[in-house]
Formats: C-alpha cells, sequence, structure tokens
C-alpha cells in the first residue's frame, strides 16, 4: 500500500475511535495502567504535529508526539533501542457530549512525562485511554485552540458531493487498473 493510502485508511480508522453512543472513560488507577501497558516509558517530545477533522458539532484533534526516550520501565524488548519513539493520540473538542473523549495531558513541545503505552492495531504506539499519560516536572499539557463550529447545511452538502465524486474516482480507477491486469 503507498503511503498516501496508508494515510487515508489512518484518517478514516481515527474518525471512527469516536461513536456517537460513546460515553466518557473513567481515568484507570496506576495498577490498571500497568497491567495494561505493553511499554511504560518516559521521555521528552522533541516536537508534535497535529491533524484536525472537523465534524458537524466537535473537532477531532489527531497528534502525533516525537518523543525523546529518556527511560523504559517496560517492555524494553518491544520497543528496542531507539533514539525516538512516536507516539498517536488524540482529543475531542468542542463536542455535545457530556465529559471528556480522547487522551487527557498530552504532552506539548519540551514536555516531560511518563507513559503507559499499548500497540495498535496499525502498527504504531499509543497511550492508554484516557489518563495514559502523567506529566512530569511541573510539564504543559497540550492546548487545543477552538475551531469554528460547523453547522450542516448548503458548504458541508457540497463538500460531502465533492468526496464522494473523489470517492468514486479513485475506487473505478482501482478496480478498472485490477482488472486490467492478467492473471488476477
Amino acid at each position: 500500500m503507498n503511503p498516501s493510502a496508508h494515510l487515508i485508511l489512518w484518517l478514516l480508522i481515527s474518525c471512527s475511535l469516536v461513536s456517537p453512543l460513546q460515553g466518557a472513560l473513567a481515568p484507570l488507577s496506576e495498577e490498571s495502567l500497568s497491567k495494561g501497558a505493553e511499554v511504560i516509558l518516559t521521555g521528552t517530545v522533541a516536537t508534535s504535529r497535529v491533524l484536525i477533522v472537523r465534524k458537524p458539532g466537535e473537532s477531532l484533534y489527531l497528534v502525533r508526539l516525537k518523543t525523546t526516550l529518556e527511560s523504559v520501565e517496560k517492555g524494553g524488548d518491544a520497543i528496542g533501542d531507539p533514539e525516538f519513539v512516536e507516539i498517536r493520540c488524540w482529543r475531542v473538542r468542542e463536542s455535545d457530549r457530556v465529559g471528556p473523549y480522547g487522551h487527557d495531558n498530552i504532552p506539548t513541545d519540551g514536555s516531560r512525562f511518563r507513559a503507559w503505552l499499548k500497540k495498535s492495531p496499525e502498527g504504531f504506539w499509543e497511550p492508554l485511554q484516557p489518563n495514559g499519560f502523567a506529566l512530569l516536572d511541573g510539564a504543559a499539557e497540550m492546548e487545543f485552540a477552538e475551531v469554528e463550529r460547523r453547522e450542516i447545511g448548503k458548504n458541508s452538502l457540497i463538500g460531502a458531493s465533492v468526496g464522494m465524486l473523489l470517492l468514486f474516482i479513485v475506487a473505478t480507477y482501482f478496480i478498472r487498473r485490477r482488472a486490467l491486469k492478467p492473471g488476477l
């Protein structure tokens, strides 16, 4: 699969993480965090990237943290000996739902933290939900700017129509490409 297909797949999976019927998760105890984590590490955020997916009534923030590894408490064999570890997490803002969604205490650039991680089915490291991060030494939590709220209306219908048209074109291309290959 090419890199663009991986990005599209990641976006689709990430957008499906938040269900309209989902309730807020209760924070896990330190014992539950330790038991559920494949890796427990301490590190500092070197850089971060945030992708915002806006939906009517909410904004989904997909966050990638490139972290400098300081120490590994558990799962050293699983993580190896890299200089940097990439952690992916997410947060929902401006939802009409009660309670927080996503990961709490997401560290910002330069923040030192402890994390309880598991490997996702897609192969990346993610903190346990909702409180798989503990900020250390008074480190700052990432702030998520308020994004203009989208309402269902003419512009969103046009955008959905264009998106569906593009999806149809891409699907048609791949179906025809496969049909033209001999031996498939």
